[in-house]
């Protein structure tokens, strides 16, 4: 049999690191022992790549670790994700923050405006194609950056503020004119592959169009409150 050295001391550090961000510890610069531990996931690659390999064992996705906190998203059947509503269940949005923003987006994109909220009937149902949501996304993305109002912006919100950059930081086909796998192009057409797969979106002429099932989870999506307030503010002025 084969025996494996474990360094446990290293294992009992990256687990600490981790717990971390199950605490939601902001400021790690307030604790010279916590900077101890961001300066080994920055130095050691080692101990890096232990940290991610934890974290996926836990069904935990790294969305960043730096001075301000260890940021973490659980994947939907992690023991540490809160109940989501079925729509990010069923997709990617639980466990890829590109898929998060685009549903996001999606939703924005057929659910009525705020004064609406309460009536169903009122869906807008105009198709839509990959490069119209890209830069649908993209020009919401830079105006909740860009808002000095609070209440009106994501100020404060550190995890959404990532959520968001880490798409501005995806490169578009149109850009590069390419099939990249990593352009935001991509990602939104396999977040379609999937809807399409479950008859949540029906395709026709490269335009996409929402099934009423597809309406209806956006609805139940928008009962968590976080999220049909982030829904709100991408929609924001027409």
């Amino acid at each position: 049999m084969k025996e494996y050295k474990i360094d446990t001391g290293l294992v009992e550090k990256a687990t600490e690191l981790i717990y971390l961000g199950l605490r939601q510890q902001k400021n790690l610069t307030a604790e010279p022992y916590h900077m101890e531990l961001l300066k080994m996931y920055r130095n050691e690659s080692m101990f890096r790549e232990l940290v991610h390999v934890i974290a996926r064992g836990l069904k935990l996705g790294i969305i960043e670790i730096d001075e301000s906190g260890v940021f973490l998203r659980p994947d939907h059947d992690s023991i540490f994700a809160k109940k989501r509503s079925d729509l990010l269940n069923l997709t990617k949005g639980g466990r890829d923050k590109y898929s998060f923003v685009i549903l996001i987006g999606l939703a924005a994109q057929y659910f009525p405006k705020e004064s609406s909220f309460d009536e169903r009937s009122q869906y807008i149902t105009e198709p839509i194609t990959i490069s119209e949501l890209d830069e649908y996304i993209r020009k919401r993305c830079r105006m909740l950056k860009e808002r000095e109002n609070p209440e009106d912006s994501i100020a404060g919100d550190k995890t959404t503020e990532l959520l968001l950059n880490s798409y501005l930081s995806l490169p578009s086909e149109e850009k590069i004119l390419s099939s990249s796998r990593n352009t935001s192009n991509a990602h939104i057409r396999n977040v379609f592959t999937f809807l399409k797969s479950e008859k949540l979106l029906l395709e026709e002429d490269g335009k996409f169009y929402p099934t009423m099932k597809f309406k209806n989870q956006i609805y139940n999506l928008t009962e968590n409150e976080g999220i049909r307030r982030l829904i709100e503010l991408f929609q924001g002025e027409s």
